[in-house]
């Protein structure tokens, strides 16, 4: 795979299983929705194959992840927002932008 800065990646077995999970409770899942998302250079994902490849010979692989699966989407103009930086004022996700259009006072 070729990846650019800042992107997120799962990490699936050559039989379609995704890594999931954190710290030393790692396990593979059918579910791409449980699959752990990981940065692609941040986490040195490339390094980290080839070692597992090379001291376990196990081959697994990076697969780009779509930004729709991680974002939302603002309700008002529809772009991709992580999830930190959207705002829910109780009906609907909104971008700052769109947020700021409806709530200009809130200052958030």
């Amino acid at each position: 795979m070729s990846a650019g800065h800042g992107r997120k990646v799962f990490i699936q077995t050559e039989n379609g299983a995704y890594l999931t999970g954190s710290g030393t409770q790692w396990e593979f899942t059918g579910e791409r929705t449980r699959g752990t998302v990981f940065d692609y250079v941040e986490d040195r994902i490339s390094e980290q194959l080839e070692a597992i490849l090379r001291t376990h010979g196990i081959a697994l692989v990076a697969v780009p992840v779509d930004p729709a699966e991680i974002h939302e989407a603002c309700d008002d103009c529809a772009c991709l927002v992580a999830p930190a930086r959207a705002f829910y004022d109780g009906k609907k996700f909104l971008c700052d932008y769109c947020k700021d259009a409806v709530w200009p006072e809130t200052g958030i």
